[in-house]
Formats: C-alpha cells, sequence, structure tokens
C-alpha cells in the first residue's frame, strides 16, 4: 500500500511481456474485494473499491515498459 495523500504528478511504471498464458477479461469498474484478470487496479479508500488503471490482457511479446499517471 502507497499513500499519495497530499502528492501530485506521480507516475507508475513498470515492464510486462507475453508468456502465451491464458488471459482474463477486465473486472467491471468499479469491483470490490477482489477480481482475476490481467491488469493494475488501483483503490483510493484503503482497498474497499477498485478501479481497473492499466488493462493487460493483450500485452506485447517483448518486454514493453508501462507508465501509469
Amino acid at each position: 500500500c502507497i499513500d499519495l495523500a497530499g502528492r501530485t504528478n506521480v507516475e507508475l511504471s513498470f515492464w510486462c511481456k507475453e508468456f502465451s498464458d491464458n488471459t482474463q477479461p477486465d473486472p467491471a469498474i468499479p469491483f470490490f474485494g477482489g477480481a482475476d484478470f490481467d491488469g493494475v487496479a488501483m483503490s483510493a479508500n484503503g482497498g474497499v473499491s477498485w478501479y481497473l488503471v492499466q488493462s493487460l490482457r493483450f500485452p506485447q511479446s517483448s518486454w514493453t515498459n508501462y507508465v501509469v499517471n
């Protein structure tokens, strides 16, 4: 958990690559509790409700850098 209260211009950066595994569909927005999907989600209320910020259903076959503002 990262508390970004009072922060501006924050970015999340990560690398991702496809490994020929099964993909899972994106969850409903918002979703509650947990979800089995391919992507990155964030919560603004301590994990009560979650929002998809980067879908990873169709990543590239080579390492790709993703940046989420």
